[in-house]
């Protein structure tokens, strides 16, 4: 599997998993509460949307609850999470229901009360991105916005880490020479 780059660390959630995969219910509202502000954000940063990063993580804490049991080794389970989450959010956008663009008036929204040098940032940065594909978007997100190394990026999205680097490297050129 694409996901054995990123092990846990945290004996607490290995323990919790012990005791979900052994039947014990509580275990798996424990194991969502553990996980979910790192799930949430890194479902933020793909959707870039409130409300359709929420309906990601649900979908995705559902898959976790419901695949838990073919989880081969728990040492991968935050990798396994992330890789959930990414393959759900692939399945958002090939969906038609889901093809929404949001416009940059929404984003100056958003941000309204920020000072006019950080909105006109935002939205350079913004454009800028949208000019990259998905998966390009997301190797960005991954490694320079959500902090994973290197190697645990290419494990979560199922590449080797020289290939990630060489993508990243690409990447990063070509956003330079856009912003």
């Amino acid at each position: 599997m694409g996901y054995s780059a990123l092990k846990i660390k945290d004996e607490n959630i290995i323990k919790l998993i012990h005791s979900a995969l052994a039947g014990k219910k509580s275990a798996y509202a424990e194991i969502i509460s553990h996980i979910e502000k790192d799930l949430f954000k890194f479902c933020f940063y793909l959707c870039k949307n409130q409300q359709e990063a929420e309906d990601l993580y649900q979908d995705s804490c559902l898959q976790i609850l419901q695949s838990l049991q073919s989880l081969k080794d728990i040492q991968l389970f935050k990798s396994w999470i992330f890789q959930i989450a990414k393959n759900k959010y692939l399945d958002f956008l090939k969906s038609p229901k889901n093809q929404k663009v949001e416009s940059l008036d929404v984003l100056e929204n958003k941000i309204s009360n920020d000072s006019t040098d950080q909105l006109d940032q935002v939205i350079r940065l913004k454009k800028a991105l949208s000019q990259f594909d998905d998966d390009e978007r997301l190797v960005l997100v991954l490694v320079d916005l959500h902090g994973f190394s290197y190697n645990e990026a290419a494990g979560i999205l199922g590449v080797s880490e020289p290939s990630l680097r060489s993508k990243l490297s690409r990447i990063r050129q070509k956003f330079i020479a856009i912003y």
